[in-house]
């Protein structure tokens, strides 16, 4: 049960990496506007898009969760 929730914890912690990841390589690539912003709004960029970056991150661990929720552990695997 703690090695399903360390990797639900992981993989979420990845998607929303990614997605930051996402916002500043975006950002970086449009330097020639983003760099007339102050650093206040690269911040609240990244605060608002955090908000959508962790219901993303949901919608993406709902398969995974139901994956692991309909096997529980103790239960045997199928033979390889």
């Amino acid at each position: 049960m703690k090695s399903r929730l360390l990797f639900l914890l992981k993989y979420a912690v990845f998607w929303l990496l990614l997605f930051i990841l996402g916002k500043v390589v975006f950002l970086l690539y449009e330097h020639n506007q983003s760099f007339e912003l102050p650093c206040s709004d690269w911040l609240r960029i990244l605060q608002h898009g955090f908000r959508l970056d962790l219901s993303t991150t949901g919608y993406i661990l709902m398969l995974p969760c139901l994956v692991l929720a309909s096997h529980p552990p103790g239960t045997p695997r199928l033979p390889e």
